[in-house]
């Protein structure tokens, strides 16, 4: 997600589903797939990437500035029996 806002950060989520993500510093880019293999496919093997390593039921925030991870935050699921 990127807010209007606040375009200089990203927040990402990742739940329980695969979440597997890369960043450069050089051309500002983050890229995110639910396997590790497709984004290692689509750089090339280009160096300078580097591999995020995301937790389980986390938001992951990242600076596009510095493109770095500022945050990483747990989170709590909670189910709901009612639909909104």
């Amino acid at each position: 997600m990127v807010a209007k806002t606040d375009p200089s950060r990203i927040i990402m989520i990742k739940g329980a589903r695969p979440l597997e993500m890369m960043y450069s510093e050089r051309y500002g880019v983050v890229l995110y797939a639910s396997n590790m293999d497709y984004i290692k496919y689509a750089v090339g093997g280009e160096f300078g990437w580097i591999e995020a390593r995301i937790p389980r039921d986390a938001l992951v925030v990242i600076n596009t500035s510095s493109m770095t991870i500022t945050e990483i935050v747990p989170v709590r699921w909670q189910r709901s029996t009612t639909l909104c």
